[in-house]
């Protein structure tokens, strides 16, 4: 007697296609551990982040993005400082007032295997014109991973400036248009 089968489900076959499940099978970690190399989503609520209209249309206000016109310290004290991100491993971002950066990852497993790095440091120099912010990735250490990186991404990464508070910064990654959430942090630690 045979057994029935139905075909995957279009949810599973998508979660199957994930380049972490691939690269999962083809060296052979079972999917259980991907899942935990994968981690979850942090579940911390964090203060809502506002609005770039809304923060353009009260000028008084002291949580306002850096504009043109932005005189104040405290405007530019918001978007600059060090700030974190958990995608694949955490990422700081150093963002100065002299228009350089620096990006710190510390690498999931995973992402080590691509990068062939447990910690990549990169300098940027960036550039803001209205809601759009480029980094520029200048150079970065270890070398080869560096070099990766920017062959893979490019030597420009497109933002554009969605809104900043206290806490959170976020920018739309403009190549693939996502969202990235950034809280702020004290320094950028030298182990994750």
């Amino acid at each position: 007697m045979e057994e029935s089968t139905s075909p995957p489900s279009p949810e599973l076959t998508s979660r199957l296609r994930h380049p972490a499940f691939v690269l999962a099978a083809v060296i052979g970690i079972s999917a259980p551990t991907v899942y935990f190399l994968k981690g979850s989503p942090p579940t911390e609520t964090l203060p809502a982040p506002i609005p770039v209209e809304e923060l353009a249309s009260n000028s008084n206000n002291s949580d306002s993005p850096i504009t043109e016109d932005s005189n104040t310290n405290n405007e530019k004290d918001l978007i600059w400082g060090t700030w974190v991100m958990d995608y694949h491993g955490p990422r700081y971002l150093e963002i100065n007032p002299d228009n350089s950066a620096r990006l710190v990852s510390f690498p999931d497993m995973m992402a080590q295997f691509v990068v062939g790095a447990k910690m990549l440091s990169i300098r940027c120099e960036w550039i803001r014109s209205g809601d759009r912010i480029d980094f520029k990735l200048v150079e970065g250490t270890p070398v080869n991973s560096f070099t990766y990186v920017t062959k893979t991404f490019g030597d420009v990464l497109p933002y554009e400036f969605v809104s900043v508070n206290e806490t959170t910064l976020t920018f739309k990654d403009l190549s693939d248009g996502k969202h990235d959430v950034w809280r702020r942090v004290d320094s950028i630690p030298s182990k994750p």
